[in-house]
């Protein structure tokens, strides 16, 4: 059986940095074995209908891998192998996010790479904490 993973994406429950004022990356937890990462920037600004919206899936244990990454030593330091995901940080101060299996790319600006990172070294955004608010939901 083929789990399709957008669908279940499209209706889940988000999460997004504390720290974020305006837009962030998103997060939530699917099925308790994938992370569905997006950007909120994509519906807000409406950028297309909501079944093109692009998301990048990694298994739990990575999106684990990639917070404790970011948590110990930053965005710089992300293994691709590990966690699935490129990081590119540009000199203007903003990442794009890309997925290893699929080439999938996100582009954040310097304040949503800021929230994000503040709110993973305070703790957020831990597949337990998105586990906690989709068992809320």
């Amino acid at each position: 059986m083929r789990i399709d993973l957008r669908s279940v994406a499209q209706t889940s429950p988000f999460l997004t940095s504390s720290k974020s004022i305006t837009s962030c990356l998103k997060v939530s937890i699917l099925l308790g074995l994938f992370v569905a990462i997006g950007d909120t920037k994509y519906r807000r600004l409406s950028q297309g209908p909501a079944e093109t919206e692009p998301f990048i899936f990694v298994t739990a244990d990575r999106w684990d891998a990639f917070v404790q990454a970011v948590r110990r030593t930053g965005l710089g330091a992300v293994d691709p192998l590990e966690t699935g995901l490129i990081v590119e940080l540009h000199e203007d101060g903003c990442m794009t996010l890309t997925s290893v299996e699929d080439h999938t790319t996100l582009w954040f600006n310097t304040d949503e790479v800021e929230a994000f990172v503040l709110g993973v070294r305070e703790g957020e955004l831990t597949t337990a904490q998105l586990t906690d608010v989709t068992s809320a939901s």
